[in-house]
């Protein structure tokens, strides 16, 4: 949420509501050799520091756009330009004075706004302990909850194979199951900034979130989540141990209750502005209660991520991962999965954000698998091929009216298709949500 908030405010800028100094972003590229062959060039210097900017280059900005206040000192978009600059540098003293500047002269609205922004983001960096509030509630439309296409049969390839389906109350499914649920989240995180240059953050999570029954109750659970870690700085990488802990409870007993822990350790380097990269290895210990603690084991997973802004507007995106699942008294769990996605993030206008995403992902299972209800071969190990895609379209309350300022709305639609070499495990599933969040700091 904060997140997309800077963006959409980057998003704003490069849209022109800095007035002038805009106006010419639309040209080609500049080159430091066109500076140097007419160095006086107000417009010139103006596109060349928004192109320095946005590559992450903010020195060369802030030089691009003295050039310009030399000359023109009253020159209002540049002087709330280069108090941006200098936010983006760190030089919070000196921002907040040009700012204070600016607060008090009768500017249009949209350069208002930021200097307002402006001002929060310096305030908020200064605190030694940030707290970040979210809530989340939504609907949620999921056919084929239990991964079941039908109840009492399954057929596939024209293939019927016996399979019963029982609801909460233990009543039998005699129709294709579709279910809808009320969701939740309610968190809080918090930063705590360090002095120390190598390790500068320390940051604590603590939520509940959940569903309600819906119809069948297999969409019904809650979840007690805590977690904590910190940040180390190298250079440009960033690298952050994390721990969490989940407690899950399930409305539907054949799920079972559970806890899991996790442990993560990632690093990611901002390449500008435009490109990032980031890899992760994670540890997942799940343990159930009761009888259940039959299906007790761990996922060992290694993930790679990258994205580039493309267009000011456009950011794409590829990932891989590898899981090792093992089971620690069934092996029908143990397997080793392989996920590759793509993903693009469109701003098609100011305070609106579409993200796309495509992930193909095979799971191939390490011992000969006992739980097929359908067609088996004797020695048949299980491989299942998953194709998904989804679409998720947020809008930024405050677009929608000023009451809203704090919230977001999000609309999501995902798809996913198994194959599998066992026919009664082959399926196709839909989820359609709608979600409105609140995030607050203080």
């Amino acid at each position: 949420m904060f997140k997309m908030s800077n963006k959409v405010m980057r998003h704003l800028i490069a849209a022109g509501l800095l007035g002038g100094l805009m106006t010419t972003t639309a040209q080609a590229a500049i080159s430091y050799s066109d500076i140097l062959a007419d160095p006086d060039n107000a417009a010139l210097n103006k596109q060349y520091a928004f192109e320095q900017l946005d590559a992450g280059n903010a020195k060369a900005a802030l030089a691009a756009i003295e050039r310009v206040l030399v000359a023109q000192p009253t020159d209002l978009p540049a002087r709330l330009f280069r108090a941006r600059v200098l936010t983006s540098l760190g030089s919070d003293l000196q921002a907040e004075a040009e700012l204070r500047a600016l607060d008090i002269l009768p500017l249009p609205q949209a350069q208002a706004d930021l200097v307002d922004s402006l001002l929060a983001q310096i305030r908020r960096r200064g605190q030694t302990l940030q707290n970040y509030l979210s809530l989340n509630f939504g609907l949620t439309d999921n056919d084929n909850v239990n991964n079941y296409p039908d109840s009492g049969t399954v057929t596939v390839r024209g293939v019927e194979n016996d399979y019963t389906t029982y609801d909460i109350s233990g009543n039998e499914f005699t129709t294709p199951l579709d279910d809808q649920a009320l969701s939740y989240n309610v968190a809080l995180n918090s930063i705590y900034k360090t002095t120390r240059q190598s390790f500068d953050q320390i940051f604590f999570n603590i939520g509940v979130g959940g569903s309600t029954e819906g119809d069948t109750g297999y969409l019904e659970y809650t979840a007690q989540n805590i977690g904590t870690g910190m940040r180390f700085v190298f250079g440009e990488v960033f690298v952050k141990p994390v721990i969490s802990f989940s407690d899950i409870e399930n409305d539907m007993q054949s799920l079972g209750n559970l806890t899991i822990t996790n442990y993560r350790l990632s690093a990611d380097r901002n390449f500008g502005r435009k490109a990032n990269i980031a890899v992760s290895v994670a540890q997942s210990i799940r343990a159930y209660e009761g009888d259940k603690d039959s299906n007790d084991g761990d996922t060992l997973s290694y993930t790679l991520e990258g994205s580039y802004q493309v267009l000011p507007r456009l950011r794409l995106g590829a990932s891989a991962n590898m899981q090792d699942v093992t089971g620690d008294n069934n092996n029908d769990l143990t397997k080793e999965v392989t996920n590759y996605g793509l993903s693009a993030i469109v701003f098609p206008m100011n305070g609106h954000m579409l993200r796309l995403s495509y992930q193909t992902g095979d799971s191939a299972h390490d011992y000969i698998y006992s739980g097929s209800v359908g067609q088996n071969v004797d020695g048949k190990k299980r491989e299942d091929e998953t194709l998904r895609h989804s679409a998720t379209y947020s809008i930024a309350g405050s677009t929608l009216t000023p009451l809203m300022q704090n919230f977001t709305v999000m609309m999501s639609y995902d798809y996913s298709e198994t194959e599998s070499n066992f026919s009664d495990y082959e399926n196709d599933r839909t989820s359609l949500s709608l979600n409105l969040a609140y995030a607050k700091s203080f």
